[in-house]
């Protein structure tokens, strides 16, 4: 719903000096890039992917994905 307002957007409004997410300061702070693509991120799912496989019993781990977690259908190439 692009509720969260990213440096993606304030600095296309003017708002902020910088595009690019204030922690990696590698790639635009998109919603993408904030929750799930930026490497700063990732020990967090990893470690909500353990704890599902844990929880649930899994013998086969559940691989989380943007779309998945997101109930989104957008195509966004991510992992």
């Amino acid at each position: 719903m692009h509720i969260v307002p990213n440096n993606e957007k304030l600095f296309k409004y003017g708002m902020t000096e910088s595009s690019l997410y204030d922690i990696c300061k590698s790639s635009t702070e998109s919603n993408i890039h904030l929750f799930w693509k930026c490497s700063n991120e990732q020990p967090f799912w990893c470690e909500i992917t353990k704890i599902f496989n844990e929880r649930l019993n899994i013998s086969d781990e559940i691989a989380l994905t943007y779309q998945t977690f997101s109930f989104s259908n957008v195509d966004t190439n991510i992992k």
